[in-house]
């Protein structure tokens, strides 16, 4: 289907989402692989997987062909300027800005958020959250949102990241305790194809 939105990250950053409907062919017509790219693909078993990696591809030829990645662990590296990939479902998101840190996290609304809430969020989230899928959902993105930022192994989402009362129409107060530190970050959070898209640049 190719990209269904464009630039929803604003402040000088490319940003799009793509729907994948495509087979590997046709995505692969749609984007130019670099040597890391097919080698990166040919470790690839998984059809899924495959898709995935092939539609970032094709979105960063549409926002910018010079932009190339390679991975560190799973975090990607750009060439120039800093990314965040999500995927979810058949979603891509991707976000790339020449400057700041991008972070997104986009995630299908399912009733499969309530078997990991409890392990996932603290007894005032719980309380707000109320067994609301769509907040419950909104907020585990946050905190992947915040974990990809902080760039760890090992967080825990329950004690070291902390999401305060938010409404739809503000962003999301976050905070994370690393050590003796405190960090806070505001993200920005939208309903998107029955899935939270969650964003924020730091």
């Amino acid at each position: 289907m190719a990209i269904i939105l464009n630039n929803f990250a604003g402040d000088n950053s490319l940003s799009a989402i793509w729907k994948i409907e495509e087979d590997e062919q046709n995505l692969l017509n749609q984007c130019t692989l670099t040597d890391y790219d097919k080698k990166f693909l040919d470790s690839i078993s998984s059809t899924n997987r495959r898709l995935e990696i092939l539609a970032t591809r094709a979105i960063l030829h549409h926002l910018n062909p010079n932009i190339t990645i390679t991975y560190k662990g799973k975090k990607p590296i750009c060439n120039h300027g800093h990314i965040s990939i999500s995927h979810s479902n058949t979603l891509v998101a991707v976000i790339w800005h020449p400057i700041k840190q991008p972070s997104v996290d986009i995630e299908l609304y399912d009733q499969r958020i309530l078997r990991i809430a409890r392990r996932a969020f603290n007894t005032d989230e719980l309380k707000f959250a109320n067994n609301n899928i769509e907040k419950l959902t909104k907020m585990w993105s946050c905190k992947e949102c915040v974990y990809k930022i902080a760039d760890k192994l090992s967080i825990e989402f329950k004690e070291q990241i902390a999401i305060s009362d938010f409404m739809e129409d503000s962003n999301i107060k976050c905070t994370f305790k690393n050590d003796d530190k405190i960090q806070t970050y505001f993200l920005i959070h939208t309903s998107f194809y029955n899935h939270a898209l969650v964003w924020v640049l730091v």
